[in-house]
């Protein structure tokens, strides 16, 4: 039986690919791009990591 974490993780998932796929209709964009677009503008805003990235030390 699936733990409701799982669950909720599940339907959290099944949820988003429903709004990719409904902005990818709509639009007449393709699926691969409507996500790639998405992906761009989130990374673009997380912060920049350290020059040398997450394991360089000072």
């Amino acid at each position: 039986m699936m733990k409701s974490q799982e669950f909720t993780d599940a339907v959290r998932r099944e949820e988003a690919f429903g709004v990719l796929v409904t902005l990818s209709q709509d639009t007449n964009v393709k699926l691969r791009d409507v996500a790639r677009a998405f992906l761009d503008e989130f990374l673009a805003t997380l912060p920049a990591e350290p020059q040398g990235g997450p394991t360089a030390s000072a």
